[in-house]
């Protein structure tokens, strides 16, 4: 009996690698089959089905395909692996992706001829990723298959993840953390060049509690204007659909339904995601450091 299946990936990252990782195993799954025919066809010098007993005989011989589409319009067709890997190497030319194994062969065991059709197609967009499957008496392999291919893609990394759901307060505590290292350069000129003259400074180091809450203050406008830009940068593309406002469950909803496939204008945006965490983490020291300082000058001043 036929049957066929969606399978259904969603918020996920998916990087090439990952599609390199299933290929392998497809072509795994190939040259099983491949070889099983050809040693039963050695052994049964070559016989037709009917004059020899088979497990496995093919009258079309299994194969993998590969289509990739670029982005300039170009497009592969081929069942050649070398051609297909060489197309991945520059993901950010990459329109669409498709692989598709084709297994089909038939047994005469107990004098009954029965047929196995496998047949797997996993296509991927920038956002969209189609895994369909259809088996016939061959639920077994099909089943096996599904399960590792589904699992490695949804084992993969969320694309709805932390640094997306706390984009707001990441935005603002790297900027915070940056404005921080400028405010203590600016704090240490103060230093050199406070004099007796500078009464406007003076009256600065004479309010310590007024001089730790500007510096702050100081730290988050100039961390805004000067960092804000270069962080909305990194982000921006990573935003996309992600409106606030009165509906911003619904967008974030329906973030969650597509994927991140790296290929591309998506090719580069783990590497993004990867340099916000970094930034993000030392950003959580500087701030610490940041209060400690502080606290010490206030301590300072105070017993001045």
């Amino acid at each position: 009996m036929d049957e066929t299946n969606s399978f259904l990936i969603d918020n996920k990252i998916i990087t090439i690698d990952q599609i390199r990782d299933i290929t392998e195993y497809l072509k795994k799954t190939l040259n099983y089959y491949n070889e099983q025919i050809q040693r039963e066809l050695q052994e049964n010098n070559n016989a037709s089905l009917y004059e020899a007993h088979y497990k496995h005989y093919a009258y079309i011989k299994p194969k993998l395909e590969y289509k990739v589409e670029f982005t300039d319009g170009r497009k592969i067709d081929t069942q050649d692996d070398f051609v297909f890997y060489d197309a991945l190497k520059e993901p950010q030319y990459v329109y669409k992706i498709e692989e598709r194994l084709y297994i089909s062969y038939n047994d005469n065991d107990m004098n009954e001829t029965t047929e196995h059709n496998l047949d797997v197609t996993i296509a991927y967009s920038e956002y969209v990723i189609h895994f369909v499957t259809s088996n016939k008496n061959m639920n077994e392999e099909h089943y096996n298959l599904c399960s590792y291919i589904s699992g490695l893609l949804n084992n993969g990394e969320d694309r709805f993840n932390d640094t997306i759901k706390k984009r707001f307060w990441i935005k603002n505590l790297i900027g915070l953390a940056a404005g921080s290292i400028l405010t203590l350069l600016v704090f240490l000129i103060l230093v050199l060049i406070k004099n007796e003259d500078t009464s406007t400074l003076n009256l600065f180091f004479e309010n310590p509690l007024l001089l730790t809450l500007g510096g702050w203050v100081m730290a988050f406008v100039f961390g805004s204007t000067i960092v804000g830009s270069i962080i909305e940068g990194l982000y921006k593309d990573l935003e996309d659909g992600l409106e606030g406002g009165s509906y911003k469950e619904q967008h974030e909803d329906n973030y969650r339904m597509f994927n991140e496939v790296l290929i591309g204008k998506n090719y580069n945006k783990l590497e993004k995601r990867r340099t916000i965490e970094k930034l993000y983490s030392i950003s959580k020291k500087v701030i610490i450091i940041r209060l400690v300082i502080s606290l010490i000058i206030l301590l300072i001043l105070s017993l001045v």
